[in-house]
């Protein structure tokens, strides 16, 4: 609609995508951009900005990028480019942005440029609806001859939660284990440690290894406490800790994006079911104290795999 609307001279407002991790943003990114390239616009391509690139330098780059596709097989000089991009931000252009990040994203931008709700629209990528993530498993077995039981459909649905990522994952390994056409529950409960094992060792375990070993135990005390948001404050009691005494720890893992306020004053993870996998690996110890020296370079344990 927003591709629509700018060919007809019409003001369309770039937008910004936040979600957990898992959830599709990058995949959502490309098909825009594929969907711009098809009504025909000039797209600089997808990237990603780690925390440690220079966004404005990126932005630079993007910019030249569209400029040159849009100089291809006709000569345009630098002077002509500076003067495009200045026109542009001078001007009320035919110009989309759209950009994706974790759930922080939008507040930090507002905090960055008051008024920022005025240039995006923001919108919140969730878990698939259960309906759709069951058609997401259902229609590609069919296209090939198989179906899933209602048990084993059932069973997976409540696993992934709809989080694409993990459809993806149980789709392929379900798929693997099944010795028919029919995908049963009893194929679906020997994939289940499968899956896990390969979740945690190429989805999970790359953002634990992040975190210090004393960023850790405030994890696992999170995830000790249930898998929805909690309270500095109650999360420092299960840890018997002074709030303050814990700043460091939570402000490291909000920087390192592992943790983020879905509201004030509480905390949660950007990783969907991560705290499952704390429990699984790293049971929380209230006497557990953070090892002084060379930060562990592997999980815990790995019991439950």
């Amino acid at each position: 609609m927003a591709f629509q609307r700018l060919g007809t001279g019409q003001y369309a407002r770039s937008f910004i995508l936040d979600g957990l991790r898992g959830v599709g943003k990058t995949v959502l990114l490309n098909e825009a951009d594929v969907m711009a390239r098809k009504h025909g616009w000039i797209s600089s391509g997808v990237v990603e900005c780690n925390e440690d690139d220079d966004l404005p330098l990126l932005m630079a780059r993007l910019c030249h990028r569209a400029l040159r596709r849009l100089s291809a097989g006709r000569r345009v000089g630098g002077g002509v480019a500076r003067a495009l991009m200045h026109g542009i931000s001078q001007q009320n252009a035919p110009v989309l942005l759209i950009g994706a990040g974790l759930p922080q994203l939008p507040l930090m931008l507002k905090n960055a440029k008051p008024y920022t709700e005025r240039l995006f629209d923001f919108r919140t990528i969730g878990g698939l609806p259960r309906s759709t993530a069951a058609t997401a498993l259902a229609v590609p077995a069919e296209r090939q001859g198989a179906r899933f039981t209602r048990s084993a459909l059932e069973l997976i649905l409540d696993r992934t939660q709809g989080y694409p990522h993990f459809l993806q994952q149980w789709g392929k390994t379900v798929w693997r284990e099944a010795e028919g056409s029919e995908i049963t529950l009893g194929n679906a409960r020997a994939a289940e440690e499968l899956v896990n094992d390969e979740l945690d060792r190429r989805f999970f375990r790359d953002r634990y290894e992040k975190a210090t070993g004393a960023e850790r135990i405030y994890m696992a005390a999170m995830a000790d406490l249930g898998d929805e948001s909690h309270s500095s404050a109650e999360i420092a009691a299960h840890m018997g800790a002074a709030q303050k005494d814990l700043s460091v720890r939570r402000a490291g893992l909000i920087d390192k994006g592992l943790i983020y306020n879905p509201v004030a004053s509480e905390l949660d993870f950007t990783v969907p079911q991560f705290g499952s996998y704390l429990r699984r690996i790293h049971r929380f110890d209230p006497s557990e104290r953070p090892k002084r020296g060379r930060r562990r370079s592997g999980v815990r344990a790995s019991t439950g795999i």
